[in-house]
């Protein structure tokens, strides 16, 4: 079914579950991979540096508080609409 919806051209529903996938079975590089696709399809809008949301849901502490960072520079800008990664990204990373 991953590959169906990849070939359809659905790569942000193929990079969202086979990323929860990796993060189940404790696979960081495969989740950091599937991170990376996934935020490359909903990252409109965002600095380049935003990328660092990827590391900060793994789990890396430095990437966090650059995330936190980053969202707040963000935030202060009223984007007007918030890129979803924002919220999904403050989900993540608790």
């Amino acid at each position: 079914m991953i590959d169906r919806a990849r070939e359809a051209g659905l790569k942000s529903v193929a990079s969202v579950t086979l990323l929860e996938i990796a993060r189940a079975r404790g696979d960081r590089a495969q989740a950091r991979i599937q991170g990376l696709e996934q935020y490359a399809v909903f990252s409109a809008g965002l600095a380049p540096e935003t990328s660092v949301f990827v590391d900060a849901s793994g789990g890396d502490a430095d990437a966090v508080a650059r995330s936190i960072r980053l969202i707040d520079d963000y935030l202060a800008a009223a984007p007007d609409p918030i890129n979803a990664l924002v919220p999904i990204t403050l989900v993540r990373i608790g």
